[in-house]
């Protein structure tokens, strides 16, 4: 388990909705980033000269790509939360295997939008 820092919110910090929706542009750009790193995912059709398990290694490394951007993007939208509810702390439960929030799944999200 870790715990994400959210800002605190008072007169002489940031506005709460321009942090918000800071945030919740930065989690649209990394939607669009999803869909465009998934449309360039590997097709084994591309590997099969390699005499070894390329193909595998390929699509294994660009599943991975694809958690990285999830785990910012849910974190983006755990933040924007703990905003929106005056906490300045988040915990993440993450998954043994792969270090990721539980919630996340590879090729999906957790639920939550910004």
């Amino acid at each position: 388990m870790r715990t994400l820092q959210a800002p605190m919110i008072h007169i002489n910090g940031s506005n709460k909705e321009c942090l918000c929706s800071d945030l919740q542009q930065a989690g649209s750009a990394i939607q669009k980033a999803l869909k465009a790193l998934s449309e360039c995912s590997p097709n084994e059709r591309d590997y099969y000269l390699f005499k070894d398990d390329a193909w595998k290694r390929a699509d294994a490394q660009h599943r991975h790509r694809m958690r990285l951007l999830q785990m910012v993007r849910e974190e983006l939208a755990l933040i924007n939360e703990a905003i929106l509810e005056g906490k300045t702390d988040v915990e993440v439960v993450e998954d043994d295997d792969d270090g990721l929030p539980n919630d996340m799944n590879l090729r999906g999200h957790s639920g939550r939008e910004l």
